[in-house]
């Protein structure tokens, strides 16, 4: 029982639990329904089941014929700072590199003042065996930036690579970063996955990551390990600065975010890294060392400064990460609140009233498209509204059609800026929307989404990811206002593929120039992912943001797709998408490949689970090779 009401709660409730099943029940049947129920009562995927399923083995033929395939190889150094090391764990580290797959390397150790005997003599020892290994010493203890810097001017590899000296490397780590910069001259910076890894040799806690997303990095340095640079970058930056210790790479990171462009990132979805937890190390706790978070904190202010964004950093609360917040700007743009509405007089009540008295946004253009609604109560609040001035009521006598709708509003919209807002949807603190406009209008900015709650305060939306549970999934859904998400996502400002329009803000501008919502074919599904995938296309990014809460009574307005009608009308919908994107619904660059595809809970993947997305896509396939 405790099961069922934990996938009721993940829901949102039993209504909305129900209808999901229904929906299933009218594709699939009673197969479908069990299937669903094995899936959500099912543990999530534990690493090491995940590990049995996706880490295999490789034959050392296979690794040759990787080797041969590559050309030209990459000369890549490896840096070691090392510092009165634990001498198991640092013949543990050099063996990894000495282990690796790929043979183009070198491994350049800095002691950094130990001044101990015995240390001294290891590192001799090692670099005896292999001539690809070189140390040195200092006299002094100058810290581990200038450690990494005294490392840095020792190395001839045009790529370089940062290896902690109690740390890991998996067996094919430089061989996976040899591959992509065989694969893409283009390419400056290369991160992998990572995991820890503890005293007993256990791995835990993997960390899967997004690909490259620049919000996210200033919340946390989530590149971390495996990182590999190319040298002349890291050079002509100056290297590693020693006022950051502590937080020294997460500000290089940083530094150098502002120098490269998207394309030049290239991210490697495997566990190349094993970070030590032992302590009170950083990695065991992300706590424990408040030097090094006011460090990143530093980082993350100088970092918007030199960006021009104007924004502020301070520790996010409860958490180990950094928030980023940017001011709106002054004056203030005019936002055109989009708000399609029938009847519900008591849900748009309640949605106005936020507006008016729990939003201080100085700027408002409210729009009311009003779809045939017959409710004499409705027509007063539109009265009561115009009266009260900033509002506009739009009449569209048509079928329902949420796209056209909205299209209708934009076209006639006088703002900057369009917020694109359910009647369901209520304010419940101030400042959402300025939190909102601040990130839509940074330059290379996309779609804006909020954070939504159920009235239980649970998770409705914390961005949209592609492929999941069929086209797109909430990520997230169900989980407690108050998680902090795996690696700060439920509670950084970060990049997504798309988020719902039920609280949608983006330049009018962009808005146009994409042409708005598929009012033809997307009439009431999927017009919102459809509308931000087409809005990434043009190298914007769509970011999502914690700072904008709000509560959402979904589906509250329209009610289900529980008839045959509608359901076939959303299946038709999901198949316009497999047509239009094809296989870039099987790759959400946000969301990693290691994680689950049919849950929205964010764990790990099922080896025995397929992707929804990708049986969509082999129906339309199959229907179009038939027809």
């Amino acid at each position: 029982m405790h099961d069922v009401l934990r996938v009721v709660r993940g829901f949102g409730g039993v209504l909305p639990t129900f209808v999901r099943l229904w929906r299933t029940f009218m594709r699939e049947g009673f197969a479908g329904i069990a299937l669903r129920f094995r899936r959500m009562l099912a543990p999530p995927v534990r690493y090491a089941a995940w590990r049995t399923a996706y880490e295999q083995p490789e034959s050392s033929a296979d690794r040759a014929a990787r080797l041969s395939r590559i050309g030209q190889p990459a000369a890549i150094d490896v840096l070691m700072a090392a510092y009165r090391s634990d001498l198991a764990a640092l013949d543990a580290a050099i063996a990894s590199v000495v282990r690796q797959s790929y043979p183009h390397w070198r491994l350049i150790i800095w002691d950094d003042g130990s001044q101990d005997a015995l240390l001294s003599t290891r590192l001799a020892d090692w670099a005896a065996k292999d001539n690809r290994i070189a140390h040195h010493a200092s006299a002094e203890n100058r810290g581990i930036a200038a450690a990494a810097n005294a490392a840095l001017a020792l190395a001839t590899g045009e790529w370089v690579t940062v290896l902690d000296h109690d740390d890991l490397l998996a067996e094919d780590a430089l061989l996976c970063v040899a591959e992509a910069i065989a694969e893409d001259p283009r390419l400056e910076l290369i991160y992998s996955d990572e995991d820890k890894i503890d005293a007993q040799g256990v791995r835990f806690d993997p960390h899967f990551k997004p690909d490259w997303s620049p919000e996210y990095l200033r919340g946390c340095n989530y590149l971390n390990h495996l990182t590999v640079a190319r040298r002349g970058a890291i050079e002509a930056l100056g290297g590693w600065r020693s006022r950051f210790d502590g937080a020294q790479d997460h500000d290089l990171w940083l530094r150098l975010s502002e120098t490269i462009a998207a394309p030049s990132v290239r991210h490697i979805p495997k566990v190349l890294y094993h970070w030590r937890a032992a302590g009170v190390s950083a990695a065991a706790s992300l706590t424990a060392k408040p030097e090094a978070r006011a460090a990143a904190i530093a980082a993350v202010a100088e970092h918007l400064a030199r960006a021009g964004l104007g924004g502020q950093a301070r520790a996010c609360v409860q958490t180990p990460f950094i928030q980023a917040t940017y001011p709106r700007p002054d004056p203030a743009p005019m936002v055109s609140v989009i708000i399609p509405n029938r009847d519900q007089p008591d849900m748009l009540g309640a949605c106005l009233a936020s507006l008016r008295g729990c939003t201080d946004y100085p700027n408002l253009d409210i729009l009311l498209v009003d779809n045939q609604s017959r409710d004499a109560r409705t027509a007063a609040i539109y009265q009561d509204e115009i009266a009260r001035g900033g509002v506009r009521v739009i009449s569209y006598d048509a079928p329902f059609n949420y796209a056209r709708m909205n299209n209708l509003a934009a076209a006639e919209a006088r703002g900057d800026l369009l917020l694109l807002l359910n009647n369901d949807v209520e304010a419940i603190a101030p400042g959402w929307l300025d939190a909102m406009v601040a990130l839509a209008m940074q330059k290379d900015a996309g779609c804006v989404g909020a954070k939504l709650l159920y009235p239980n305060r649970t998770i409705q939306h914390a961005g949209v990811a592609v492929g999941v549970c069929g086209v797109a999934a909430h990520i997230y859904r169900g989980a407690p206002q108050a998680n902090a998400g795996d690696f700060g996502r439920l509670a950084l400002a970060r990049e997504v593929s798309a988020v719902t329009a039920a609280c949608l803000l983006v330049r009018a501008s962009i808005y146009r120039e994409v042409a708005g919502l598929d009012e033809v074919d997307l009439k009431i599904a999927f017009n919102d992912v459809d509308f931000c995938l087409k809005v990434r296309e043009t190298g914007r990014r769509n970011l999502w943001t914690p700072h904008a809460t709000l509560i959402h009574h979904e589906s509250v307005s329209r009610g289900y797709e529980i008839t045959k009608e509608k359901y076939e009308r959303f299946q038709a919908e999901a198949r316009v998408m497999a047509r239009r994107w094809g296989d870039k619904l099987l790759a959400d660059p946000y969301y990693s490949p290691n994680l689950t595809v049919s849950r929205e809970d964010g764990s790990l993947r099922d080896a025995m689970a397929p992707s929804a997305a990708l049986a969509l896509l082999q129906s339309v396939t199959s229907a179009a090779e038939a027809g």
